[in-house]
């Protein structure tokens, strides 16, 4: 056999095993080289979040697929979650993310499932994505009346508050705001606590401490539900709330700043300036109970402020550079190795007690398993667990309709 046969044999070996081997590590190693060329724009990123778990939450959209990305505050990636795989209703829509003190996830939602009649119900659902990645149902309420305080639903969820071993939300609809308490320190628990009246132009709420509300509405009036006293942030357009030691913090979309506002003194307080971020376009915001503040920008950038200085930790997003550098390494050396021992059966192992059709038939049975294989793991498995999905939120949408 020539020199140049024998070299053709080898990168055709090499070839086949790397597309097997792309096939089945399809995602870790798209991901690996995303990570090294800079390239975060195969995910389109479009909101942020500050876990009380003190990780870096970012939300995006990854090949038709809701994932949301955890990292460090020191810019690098813990974990991404596929919430297509969660068994999450069919195609929802992401409304709010919240995470708790030990890294639980809620997620409030709205999907419109087939009711009893198999008419579309537009729903409001609240899920608890726990930290071993198990999905509980906590909330689920149609979509019914009109839409007030410049709201596009007519059921919505508050901003979320974080005490002890439990998670306080008000879910809001026709003037009504009911609380609840998801202890989910103590198998996922959740109780109905106090109800609260408010108007059209109730903006959000948060529970406090004492269980009580703070109720922001437009204007910049506060108003707390334990008494008849209000606080007064004149001009102030009340965008978004989070929670805050002893009060509250909340963005004014008019100044574009961060403010607080006591429970205790009922005082509120510029906290800083977002314009300090020196940015362009905002695509989302989330505060810390500290006061640390997290803005997503339109070039995807993650940039955090604390203590008066401003910082980019967008590598918080991808994978670090030398994990991508070594993995790509990893599977480079594995297809040579493998592709090196079928070559050398094939072209050099003269001694062997077989025929060259034997030698011929096993490699090709080698490089047809994995063939087989990375067909499996990169097409055939990722439809399976698609439909598999539709089948299981299909089951658990007509378990509902028929649980009293």
């Amino acid at each position: 056999m020539t020199r140049f046969k024998k070299i053709l044999i080898f990168i055709i070996l090499a070839a086949v095993l790397a597309l097997a081997v792309f096939l089945i590590f399809n995602g870790l190693v798209r991901d690996c080289l995303d990570s090294l060329s800079g390239n975060i724009e195969s995910v389109e990123y479009y909101g942020v979040c500050s876990g009380n778990d003190g990780y870096v939450y970012a939300l995006g959209e990854r090949r038709g697929h809701d994932i949301i990305t955890c990292g460090t505050e020191n810019g690098a990636r813990k974990y991404i979650l596929d919430l297509d795989k969660c068994g999450l209703p069919q195609d929802f829509e992401l409304s709010s993310v919240y995470v708790n003190r030990v890294g639980g996830i809620y997620l409030s939602l709205y999907a419109s499932p087939l009711d009893e009649y198999g008419v579309a119900q537009r729903t409001l659902f609240v899920y608890y994505i726990s930290p071993d990645k198990s999905v509980i149902e906590l909330i689920s309420q149609p979509c019914t009346g009109v839409p007030v305080g410049g709201h596009s639903e007519p059921v919505w969820v508050s901003a979320f508050a974080s005490y002890e071993a439990y998670v306080s939300f008000i879910v809001c609809q026709n003037n009504i705001c009911q609380a609840y308490n998801h202890y989910y320190a103590t198998a996922g628990e959740i109780e109905m606590a106090r109800a609260f009246e408010c108007d059209d132009s109730l903006k959000n709420a948060l529970v406090l401490s004492d269980g009580s509300a703070a109720m922001c509405y437009t204007g910049g009036r506060i108003a707390f539900s334990n008494d008849d006293l209000e606080v007064i942030a004149e001009e102030c357009v009340i965008d978004q709330v989070f929670q805050g030691e002893n009060g509250l913090y909340f963005m004014d979309g008019a100044t574009r700043s961060i403010m607080y506002v006591n429970e205790f003194s009922r005082t509120a307080s510029l906290s800083f300036l977002l314009d300090s971020f020196n940015f362009g376009s905002m695509l989302s915001l989330s505060t810390g109970v500290d006061g640390d503040t997290l803005v997503l920008t339109d070039s995807t950038d993650i940039l955090r402020w604390k203590n008066g200085e401003v910082t980019d930790i967008s590598d918080c997003l991808c994978r670090g550079t030398a994990a991508s550098v070594l993995i790509l390494a990893a599977f480079c050396v594995l297809v040579l190795v493998i592709a090196y021992a079928l070559w050398y059966v094939l072209c050099e192992f003269k001694k062997m007690q077989i025929s060259m059709v034997a030698r011929i038939g096993g490699i090709f049975a080698v490089l047809l398993f994995f063939a087989l294989a990375g067909v499996l793991r990169g097409i055939v498995l990722p439809y399976c667990n698609e439909q598999a999905g539709n089948i299981a939120r299909s089951t658990a949408s007509v378990a509902a309709q028929l649980l009293p």
